[in-house]
């Protein structure tokens, strides 16, 4: 099994306001830490098209803010300021410049160990709208659930912060922060919410009648490989006659963790691979000799995407069971990261596309269930843990398709 320090993030501005802040989601545990002290007040521009005009009108602003501006200012500031400004011209909702002080919140996210509330996210047109909330979280204690969304932080609107002035106001242990919110009945209340440390598990599963198991992935952290071997090791023992795999509102996360899940589940071959800009393939996940024998149902909606989808795209592409519920995301982007150690900043950088075994790009399309159906509308959105599995019509169908019927 080959595997690589890179993942996807489902961002969409997808925060997993951990509060986490994020879907998503880039960067693999040994992150790339870069000390760079210049010699000389320099910066060097790449490339037979750049611009010298650009550059001097660049330099000639620095020289009048210098000589003429009214107040004193740090230089610094204005370093960060142009350092943002250039990540965010490359226009990619995925690529990310965190400022000093907050790359640490972002790692613990994409490890599966945080700070902050216990709520994944997603940026609508009004706030944050809560797609999951883990059990005995901060957020799960003063009653927000699934379907409310967050419009103000510290009475700012949410719309008008950044990703990591998100992080700075609601990731700080024991420091309180208010949250206006909008329920979904279109009422609204203000809250104080106090952040902790949270330490969530990637994989649950739990047993059903017949030797019949139903196996989540809330998202590929750091340890979701090995946790998912381990499930599987466990449900192996015991003899397992059907496998349900529940990928629904599974935002992405590290794509090595997905692929070594693919390997467990899928038999010798490739998993997916990576082109660069130009179009080379630079790196393929393949997946050794050994596979789950018994059937397996995998469960996906809109809100699986990323990571979630490089396993699903593999799993269709092998024909290794049936995929119910709705098209999933379309995120097929990867990530890689970069902190500065000095300052506790990072950048995380949009590095390639990824395709399916088939050659198959879903970015922008998402994969399309064998059997598309969707989940009644007051579940839409919820996290499969909340839903009564009497209301779970995703679920049901998965043991129908399994000959197991559903009483």
């Amino acid at each position: 099994m080959n595997y690589k320090n890179d993942f996807f993030v489902f961002r969409k501005k997808n925060f997993i306001l951990a509060v986490i802040v994020i879907i998503i989601f880039s960067v693999s545990v040994s992150f790339a830490v870069i000390q760079f002290i210049p010699s000389k007040n320099t910066v060097k521009f790449n490339g037979d098209n750049v611009d010298e005009n650009k550059i001097a009108k660049f330099q000639n602003i620095l020289n009048q803010i210098d000589k003429n501006f009214y107040i004193e200012y740090d230089i610094n500031d204005l370093i960060e300021g142009a350092i943002n400004g250039t990540v965010t011209a490359l226009n990619d909702k995925y690529t990310v410049y965190y400022k000093p002080g907050s790359m640490d919140s972002y790692k613990q996210h994409i490890t599966g160990n945080f700070n902050g509330i216990g709520i994944t996210t997603l940026l609508n047109d009004k706030g944050l709208l809560i797609t999951e909330v883990s059990e005995n979280s901060p957020a799960y204690k003063i009653g927000l659930a699934i379907g409310d969304t967050i419009t103000h932080i510290n009475e700012i609107s949410v719309l008008e912060m950044t990703n990591e002035e998100i992080i700075e106001n609601t990731s700080n242990v024991s420091v309180s922060f208010s949250v206006t919110i909008l329920h979904s009945d279109d009422s609204v209340s203000d809250s104080t919410i106090i952040p902790e440390i949270i330490n969530k598990n990637s994989v649950n599963y739990k047993e059903y009648d017949n030797k019949i198991f139903y196996l989540q992935i809330t998202q590929f952290d750091d340890n979701t490989g090995t946790e998912f071997e381990d499930a599987v090791k466990k449900i192996t023992e015991i003899g397992c006659n059907g496998l349900i795999i529940d990928l629904r509102n599974n935002g992405g996360g590290y794509a090595r963790e997905a692929a070594k899940v693919a390997d467990v589940i899928l038999p010798k071959g490739d998993i997916a691979y990576e082109k660069n800009r130009k179009g080379v393939t630079t790196y393929t996940f393949t997946s050794n000799d050994g596979e789950i024998s018994c059937p397996i149902i995998m469960l996906i909606n809109e809100y699986t995407a990323s990571a979630s989808e490089l396993l699903a795209g593999a799993f269709k592409d092998f024909n290794k069971g049936v995929i119910i519920g709705t098209t999933s995301y379309g995120k097929a982007l990867g990530q890689t990261s970069f902190s500065f150690e000095n300052d506790n900043s990072g950048f995380v950088m949009t590095i390639a596309k990824y395709y399916t075994p088939s050659g198959i790009s879903i970015q922008g399309v998402g994969i399309v269930p064998d059997i598309v159906l969707l989940a009644k509308d007051e579940y839409k959105g919820v996290a499969p843990s909340d839903i009564p599995f009497e209301e779970d019509l995703q679920l049901i169908k998965a043991f129908e398709e399994l000959g197991e019927s559903v009483n």
